[in-house]
């Protein structure tokens, strides 16, 4: 069989990236323990679409390397069927997302401080932002 060196390339350097992507949702899954399941959710449907897509590379290179059928079924097929998946399930996670935020009345972005009393005086100070701005909104 010829091979096609560009293209053998190109989806051993997919594979390595699936890899990664999936590595990356799986840690971030594991730092996020403690939250709700409802605030992990994007993170859970990415892991996913990240496993469907690092086993859509893996097809691949066994298609490159000149198998053409796995259990009796078209390799191009199944690939195609996982990357459909894949899809799906990013797509849905970007989607979830903008709905937790969406349902969010305000989004605060606070970065951590050395000093443990100037970050807790930034947490009163937000509180009591957060307050005022409520009252104005649901009088």
């Amino acid at each position: 069989m010829e091979m096609n060196y560009p293209q053998g390339i190109f989806i051993i350097v997919n594979t390595l990236l699936a890899l990664y992507i999936f590595i990356y949702a799986l840690v971030f899954l594991k730092r996020t323990n403690e939250h709700p399941i409802s605030e992990r959710r994007p993170w859970i449907l990415l892991f996913f679409g990240a496993l469907f897509f690092l086993l859509s590379q893996i097809l691949s290179v066994i298609w490159l390397y000149g198998n053409q059928a796995i259990f009796g079924m078209n390799i191009f097929t199944i690939k195609v069927l996982f990357e459909f998946v894949y899809g799906g399930l990013v797509l849905l996670a970007f989607i979830t997302q903008s709905h937790l935020i969406l349902l969010k009345d305000i989004l605060v972005i606070v970065r951590k401080l050395k000093s443990k009393t100037k970050e807790k005086e930034l947490e009163q100070d937000i509180d009591k932002e957060m307050t005022e701005i409520s009252k104005k909104f649901y009088k």
